[in-house]
């Protein structure tokens, strides 16, 4: 049996997979052939055969002419049909909660299957559309996010997962590469999940405090894909918002010629001392001995600059952990 997400098609005998009006699986597509391939039962076991199709059938991310099929095999017909082969019976689903998605590296065109818009909200053809549609779609604040994702996914990563805002909702992305047999990516392919509800359980507000505006743009950006961030330049700016506003988290530059980390933690316990659990900081790594004496003494939570977006996203879920909403974690693909 091949299953596509939420529909299985049973094989017995033979079944053509094409985009012939007669094909017992049927994927309107240019880029694949009338009669595209055949898969069939054989001496008690299931056979993949290419049909001399123009740009081929291919079996776990390899090019294949005849093949064996086992339990849990992936087939990848074209750049729109992604299949899994198995032996147990089909599992009915009534609404499926996730959508596939397919990026053609050659073709330069993203697929998606018809649930897309019911996943996502976003009415999106599901066919044969370039990358930038698609990513025009996602909010503007995580598009260099999703385009780092899917560029390490081009340059060799095994696999990706996010949070990103698509349209009005909140979806995470999956996706891994299919490789040919020069280990080079002839297609990307993944999941879309609505992750609205999970989004608004774990999503913080988060104020950075940055005298240098590149660098608290940066983090800024590399912190909004899983939450509302609002970055200032000093600490006087940040203590007007913090009179107006509720944050979850507060990331504090330590060395600033206004108000640094250390000022504006002892502003806050003078005034707002609720707000001390709340508060991290950042540092450029060389402490002054009155520097460590206070981190030590409140034993605060800092990262150092330079710092990858995973360190950002720790200490941020770190802050909420401490105020009881930690953040689930994100969902890791695995493939079938």
């Amino acid at each position: 049996m091949c299953e596509e997400l939420g529909r299985a098609y049973p094989v017995r005998g033979s079944v053509i997979i094409g985009r012939s009006l007669e094909a017992s699986i049927r994927v309107p597509d240019s880029g694949i052939s009338r009669r595209h391939a055949r898969v069939e039962t054989r001496d008690g076991g299931f056979l993949l055969e290419d049909l001399g199709s123009s740009h081929g059938t291919f079996l776990n991310g390899k090019s294949v002419s005849v093949a064996e099929l086992h339990e849990g095999d992936r087939i990848q017909v074209g750049a729109a049909l992604d299949l899994k082969f198995t032996r147990e019976a089909p599992v009915q689903v009534a609404a499926p909660s996730a959508a596939l998605w397919s990026w053609s590296v050659l073709q330069q065109r993203v697929y998606t299957t018809p649930n897309f818009a019911q996943v996502t909200g976003v009415p999106y053809g599901a066919l044969n559309r370039p990358p930038e549609e698609l990513l025009e779609q996602v909010a503007p604040e995580h598009r260099g996010a999703l385009r780092a994702a899917l560029g390490e996914l081009l340059a060799g990563k095994p696999q990706m997962a996010l949070d990103v805002r698509l349209g009005e909702r909140w979806v995470s992305v999956t996706g891994e590469a299919l490789l040919d047999a020069a280990r080079g990516p002839i297609f990307l392919v993944g999941t879309v999940v609505d992750a609205s509800a999970r989004a608004a359980r774990s999503r913080g507000r988060v104020l950075v405090i940055d005298d240098e505006r590149l660098v608290s743009s940066a983090i800024a950006r590399a912190l909004s894909a899983r939450h509302e961030v609002t970055a200032v330049q000093s600490g006087r700016q940040a203590l007007t918002l913090l009179e107006e506003r509720a944050f979850d988290v507060i990331l504090c530059d330590m060395a600033m010629p206004e108000m640094g980390g250390m000022a504006l933690h002892a502003h806050l316990a003078a005034h707002r001392p609720e707000l001390l659990p709340r508060l991290a900081f950042m540092t450029g790594g060389a402490f002054s001995p009155r520097a460590e004496s206070f981190l030590a003494r409140t034993a605060a939570v800092v990262v150092s600059k330079p710092f990858a977006r995973g360190a950002l996203m720790a200490l941020a879920d770190d802050v909420l952990a401490r105020l009881g909403r930690c953040p689930e974690p994100q969902t890791e693909f695995s493939r079938g």
